[in-house]
């Protein structure tokens, strides 16, 4: 399946990360049997190979991939 995505930013680990009201962090994410590779939001030519995860919030699903840019710093992309 092919997605496209919108970079969130980067935080330090366990910092808000919020998509539509919900904070990515602070809800069970599932690991989806897929990865996707995306250009790091600083550096354009940098690729990242992520996870992609679904998280559900009140019947909302929200589709997204994230991963560790460097110590304790994640990077979040949602499927839009």
């Amino acid at each position: 399946m092919t997605r496209k995505w919108k970079c969130l930013g980067a935080v330090v680990e366990n910092e808000p990360i919020c998509y539509q009201g919900i904070n990515l962090w602070e809800h069970p994410r599932i690991c989806l049997d897929e990865t996707v590779k995306l250009a790091h939001p600083n550096y354009p030519h940098q690729f990242e190979l992520m996870r992609v995860y679904r998280t559900e919030v009140d019947g909302k699903n929200v589709i997204y991939a994230m991963t560790e840019f460097s110590a304790g710093v994640y990077g979040f992309y949602v499927a839009v």
